[in-house]
């Protein structure tokens, strides 16, 4: 998990770095103040992801003995988790955003933002998954990327979509332990260029940085099992 979280903060400085060099702060909404009124956008996903949470601990599918991992792990868990959500959001809905919204405007940003968030997710490809597991992957990434840009669009500030994909990616990451047939993904946006990890029976984080693909679900008969793998993004 060190080898992860080190890269992991190798690609969320790489990106905050020009943000601070060119004093994008604002372009990119990272200081925007929040208009809260348009944090109403979240509540229909935040309940989704609790309804299928809920769902996957109902139907009794329990982590195997020893799959949980340590305090420590968790902790590395949940920081990696944050940098990627962190990197994914400066990257596509911070620059790249605010540099298509000053030539062509933010409808026309949102879409090209969100297209380009997905069809980096074909990368998995080369790594070995069939061509249609990483398409589905590409269509969800996506559908998340427009949720994440509108919600930015709605509420003037990156910063609800850094954590709603956060969110996202560790709920996912609970069901794949859970289910205990998926390795648990941490960019598992419906949004992004790939960072994924797995939970090992010793209680190990481990996984590559950027765009890495879960194993193929092409074989499994687990309805939550193959939901879950389908939206890893």
């Amino acid at each position: 998990m060190t080898s992860q979280l080190g890269t992991e903060t190798v690609f969320a400085v790489s990106v905050i770095a020009p943000i601070a060099l060119f004093g994008w702060f604002r372009a990119t909404r990272l200081t925007s103040p929040i208009r809260w009124r348009g944090l109403w956008w979240t509540v229909l996903p935040i309940v989704m992801m609790v309804v299928l949470l809920i769902l996957v601990v109902a139907l009794g599918f329990d982590a195997p003995e020893g799959a949980v991992p340590g305090t420590p792990a968790i902790i590395a868990l949940l920081a990696t988790i944050a940098l990627v959500g962190l990197f994914e959001e400066l990257l596509f809905r911070g620059i790249l955003f605010q540099g298509s919204e000053k030539v062509s405007g933010p409808i026309t940003a949102l879409v090209l933002s969100s297209v380009a968030l997905g069809l980096m997710h074909h990368v998995n490809w080369v790594e070995g998954p069939p061509l249609d597991d990483t398409t589905v992957q590409v269509f969800h990434a996506m559908t998340g990327g427009f949720l994440y840009g509108a919600l930015m669009l709605m509420t003037g500030s990156i910063w609800p979509g850094v954590i709603l994909h956060a969110v996202w990616d560790g709920m996912v990451s609970m069901i794949s332990t859970l289910t205990a047939a998926v390795p648990p993904a941490l960019n598992i946006e419906p949004d992004s260029v790939d960072a994924a990890a797995t939970l090992s029976a010793a209680g190990a984080v481990t996984g590559g940085g950027g765009a890495k693909s879960p194993p193929s679900c092409s074989t499994d008969t687990n309805p939550c099992t193959v939901s879950s793998c389908w939206w890893l993004g």
